[in-house]
């Protein structure tokens, strides 16, 4: 066929009648696609790339591209190996020269992640711990440029953590399933952060398995988190599918976890949930049913997880990043998730005592590596990916010096709020939430470290105030409130009066949100402004004391058009015109359209004078 076509194109002559027909044979590849017809799929693709080669670099990339996906998928779906090692070949040896990732970052990208399941496969079926090692290779490579593609980061870092799962089957060394977790803890993150079309049970059902398999082979005390993963799931799972298989599913889920709580066979365990996962697979089909199914189940969950740490002897915490990992794999992939999850407050309550000796030096080597690539990453101005390393630096952290952990997860939070509050990103708000309360709380005692533990409550609720404003929620932003006040409990004005007004400020701020959605909280906004406006004084700190006034004329403006005021107006746009005239630009660049709010209190004004 190619032959024919050649000669044909070649009696015509021109490049315009070559490229027709090398479109045309792509055409009939993608048809072929539809059809499930991958042999001929790959021959059509075949005779296009021979066609367009020399005369349309592009078009022969892709033509080469579809072709390795013909054969790859003709392999796999016929258990024809030879298929899928020739589209590696095409794939590592024709199309990867052939394209520069200078030039094309997101073609080079697609090709490196093809490559890699074409070698998980290959190593897979083989039992060839190389063509796995390559793979996970060719992932990693391809995440360095997908960092536009949320859809294609999300589906390499699903199955490079798949391909690191595979290589622990081949070699069981501890170092590749805590590769493997961490990636899909990577995944949930980006999964969360970005509008992909994951169900997050899936990549929760993945971390599971990787915790029992590190139960099973190496720390049992791990068990409890993989019991909540796989009980998030199935709470998860639950909105998108109908009660009567939420239930079945749970109930399985429960009958797990019952399992759980006696020595067994980790074997076992895996093949029941992953029968479990299977099956919720299935009906992630079906629509709208109910999440408070799974509740109950969750609810039941928790209490079984209780028990199960009374049946455990868990001893110190575990070393959560090893520090072979590093020289392991040369870029690791950091987990987010590692900052939700990795710590568990139940068993780190208070601040644990300090590890010293070789162990601490090796924990605290890893955790500077990992917060030096975090420190690259800001350079470069990669947020998401700093906060990552930051959090994986505290992990590292975390069994050794509970202040080295708590410096590096106030760093990635607070970059995970700066991330939340520029785009507006809710989902990264959320997380930085999840980690305050969660991890750095629970490391943070009133009692011991006051004011560390009134920073952390003072983080939490502007984390809060600014999911609250993005969602006009009322519930986040009195939580933001109760942060405020519970700051404001350790934080006095006799000792520090410039934080004291700062927090009264970032309170009244909370306080006009709620106002605005009509939570009727303008008298204590009010009264939180005037009490910063005690210590933030115009002779003394003009730029705060701009601020408060700002924050003033935006409360003031708001109500006066509620209760149709005119003083009120006048007074919102005399503290409005405070602002401006001391305020540089790029403060108000962070507020509102001051312009136009101060046109629309002057309509209102205007409107009340009659």
């Amino acid at each position: 066929m190619m032959k024919e076509s050649l000669r044909e194109i070649m009696g015509e002559g021109g490049a315009e009648r070559r490229l027709e027909l090398a479109r045309g044979k792509a055409a009939a590849g993608s048809a072929a696609i539809d059809r499930g017809d991958w042999r001929r799929a790959a021959d059509f693709y075949a005779t296009a790339a021979a066609i367009a080669d020399g005369h349309d670099a592009a078009l022969w990339r892709q033509c080469v591209l579809n072709r390795a996906f013909s054969l790859r998928e003709l392999g796999e779906q016929t258990k024809k190996p030879a298929a899928v090692k020739e589209a590696a070949e095409l794939l590592e040896n024709v199309l990867l020269p052939g394209t520069s990732r200078a030039e094309e970052p997101a073609m080079w990208a697609l090709v490196q992640a093809s490559l890699g399941d074409c070698l998980v496969h290959i190593g897979e079926g083989s039992g060839d711990a190389d063509a796995l090692k390559r793979a996970i290779a060719a992932h990693r490579a391809a995440l360095e440029e997908r960092s536009d593609d949320p859809d294609g980061r999300l589906r390499t870092l699903m199955n490079l953590g798949d391909s690191y799962g595979a290589l622990w089957d081949l070699e069981p060394e501890r170092a590749h399933l805590d590769a493997a977790l961490l990636t899909f803890r990577a995944a949930l993150l980006a999964n969360e952060l970005a509008d992909t079309q994951q169900p997050p049970w899936r990549i929760r059902g993945r971390i599971g398995q990787m915790l029992l398999l590190i139960a099973g082979s190496y720390e049992r005390q791990v068990l409890c988190e993989a019991i909540a993963a796989f009980a998030t799931g199935v709470l998860e799972a639950g909105r998108s599918a109908d009660s009567e298989d939420v239930g079945k599913a749970a109930e399985t889920f429960m009958r797990v976890l019952g399992f759980l709580t006696e020595p067994g066979d980790t074997k076992q365990i895996l093949d029941d949930f992953a029968d479990l996962f299977a099956f919720l697979d299935m009906i992630a089909l079906s629509e709208n049913g109910p999440t408070l199914m799974a509740a109950p189940y969750m609810a039941a969950a928790v209490e079984g997880t209780a028990q199960l740490r009374l049946s455990i002897d868990i001893g110190p915490a575990p070393q959560l990043v090893p520090s072979d990992c590093l020289d392991t794999y040369d870029r690791p992939v950091a987990s987010p998730d590692g900052v939700l999850e990795a710590l568990d407050p139940a068993r780190n309550e208070g601040r644990p005592p300090k590890v010293t000796g070789e162990v601490h030096d090796d924990q605290i080597e890893t955790a500077e590596k990992l917060a030096a690539r975090a420190e690259a990453s800001a350079e470069r101005g990669d947020l998401l990916e700093q906060a990552v390393f930051q959090g994986a630096a505290a992990a590292a952290a975390a069994p050794v010096d509970a202040d080295i952990q708590q410096a590096y997860l106030f760093g990635c939070v607070r970059v995970l709020v700066r991330l939340g509050a520029g785009k507006p990103d809710v989902g990264a708000l959320r997380e930085a939430v999840h980690v305050y309360r969660r991890q750095l709380l629970p490391i943070s005692s009133r009692a011991e470290v006051p004011v560390d533990w009134s920073t952390v409550q003072r983080e939490l609720g502007k984390a809060l105030g600014h999911i609250g404003y993005e969602e006009d929620s009322a519930a986040e932003l009195k939580e933001a409130v109760i942060a405020f006040e519970k700051a404001l409990q350790v934080v006095r004005r006799e000792a520090m009066p410039q934080r004291w007004a700062s927090i009264q400020n970032e309170l009244g701020d909370a306080y006009r949100m709620l106002a605005d959605i009509g939570g009727g909280c303008e008298r204590e906004a009010q009264a939180a402004y005037d009490a910063a406006l005690e210590v933030h004084t115009k002779a003394d700190s003009p730029t705060d004391w701009a601020l408060v006034r700002l924050s003033i004329g935006l409360l003031l403006g708001s109500w006066s058009e509620r209760c149709r005021d005119l003083g009120m107006a006048e007074a919102a746009l005399a503290a409005l015109k405070d602002a401006t005239a001391v305020l540089p630009e790029q403060k108000l660049a962070t507020t509102r359209s001051l312009e136009g709010y101060i046109r629309e209190v002057e309509a209102t004004r205007d409107a009340l004078r009659g």
